[in-house]
């Protein structure tokens, strides 16, 4: 779903920085949990980013060292956020990501912790992160 509001909103999604470029390591979680916070956390992103903006998506960290998912929406400019804050950006059909309560129990029940802020210019940034007892090695790695 956050891929068609993306396109909708023309938000460009930026491809997902992975250091090193290796295998990823895993995440003991449910999938359809960890799967419908990661959605909408885009979605967050992507509102945040407005028409123009950026959306980038980072993994961060190491088995070993726990791992994150960090999230950040861009805005194209003041412009952008002046108009942002005058009227949210509405989708035929989408409906709102849940509030941020909501977002940190979801992301508690798939075993991660939560952290949202904004930023300047109604940017956001999100990181779900996971224990290293969460944390799987990567194919190949042990």
């Amino acid at each position: 779903m956050a891929l068609a509001e993306a396109a909708a909103a023309e938000v460009a999604l930026e491809p997902l920085a992975v250091p090193g470029c290796g295998p990823l390591p895993g995440v003991l979680s449910d999938e359809s949990v960890l799967g419908g916070v990661i959605d909408d956390l885009l979605r967050h992103a992507i509102r945040a980013a407005g028409e123009g903006g950026a959306v980038r998506v980072a993994i961060e960290g190491t088995a070993e060292q726990g791992l994150a998912v960090a999230i950040r929406g861009t805005s194209a400019g003041a412009r952008a956020a002046r108009r942002r804050a005058r009227s949210e950006i509405r989708l035929p059909g989408a409906a709102a990501p849940r509030p941020d309560a909501a977002l940190r129990e979801a992301a508690a029940m798939a075993g991660g912790t939560l952290d949202m802020r904004s930023g300047s210019g109604g940017d956001v940034q999100a990181r779900l992160g996971f224990s290293p007892s969460r944390c799987l090695e990567a194919a190949g790695d042990a």
